[in-house]
């Protein structure tokens, strides 16, 4: 058992400091070591890791729609000239 502040995987990041649930946490929503006992602490990922995450679901969200190749890969350059205007 955590302290009496958290469940174990800290608080929200947003709002009240209330404890966060545990899929929550690993979903990835923002939230913020528990002030009381500290749990909660995300580990911070390379720009590597980062980057394949995205690789990893920009293909799982092209694979789910039923639309040519020729349009995906239109989208997905639109996409990136956007990224790259920023």
């Amino acid at each position: 058992m955590a302290c009496d502040k958290c469940v174990g995987f800290g608080v929200w990041a947003v709002g009240m400091p209330v404890p966060m649930e545990e899929n929550h946490f690993n979903e990835g929503q923002p939230n913020k070591p528990c002030p009381e006992c500290g749990s909660g602490k995300k580990e911070e990922k390379s720009d590597e890791e980062l980057a394949y995450e995205l690789e990893v679901e920009l293909f799982s969200e092209t694979r789910c729609y039923d639309i040519p190749m020729e349009l995906k890969v239109k989208v997905l350059c639109n996409v990136i000239n956007k990224v790259v205007a920023c």
